[in-house]
This record gives structure tokens, sequence and C-alpha cells, in this order.
């Protein structure tokens, strides 16, 4: 999982001081479903949510502000949702 990587935060940290060096102060996040592993299966990143949630903090301490948007599409909600042939409750 990427997020667990050793030097993930420190990398975090660098890129949230660069942006803050410039007038971005905001950015999108986007989001697939509202079920994490409906989304981490979408996009093939295990852990994801997961890593978002624990470099929020990083960004905000730059004074940057991710906003997370969830995307219109038909796993947003999560139930019933599919990846491929397998369905996911």
């Amino acid at each position: 999982m990427g997020s667990d990587k050793k030097g993930v935060d420190s990398r975090i940290e660098r890129i949230a001081q660069a942006l803050a060096d410039t007038p971005i102060r905001n950015f999108w996040i986007s989001i697939d479903s509202a079920v994490p592993k409906v989304h981490e299966a979408m996009r093939g990143l295990p852990g994801v949510i997961e890593g978002i949630a624990r470099v929020l903090p990083i960004f905000h301490g730059c004074e940057i502000y991710p906003s997370a948007n969830p995307g219109i599409n038909r796993n947003l909600a999560g139930e019933g949702a599919s990846t491929g042939d397998q369905r996911l409750t």
C-alpha cells in the first residue's frame, strides 16, 4: 500500500510546503464511493482513504485545504456497487 511506505509523510510535507509557496490554497480529491473499499477497488489503491485522512493535517498545517468530493457514478452509494463482475455489499 503506497500510503504505508516509509517516507510518504515527509514527501507529502514537501509537497504541502511547495504548494504553500504558491497562491493555491485548495485542491480537490475525487472520491468514487462513500464506501472506502469500493473507492479503493475502483482505483486499485488499497488503504488510500486511510492515507488521505492521515495526511490532511499535514496540508492544513501549511494552510492548504484539500476538499474530498464525491464523483457521481454508479458506485457512489456503495451498496450494490460493482467492481467488474463482483458485487460489493
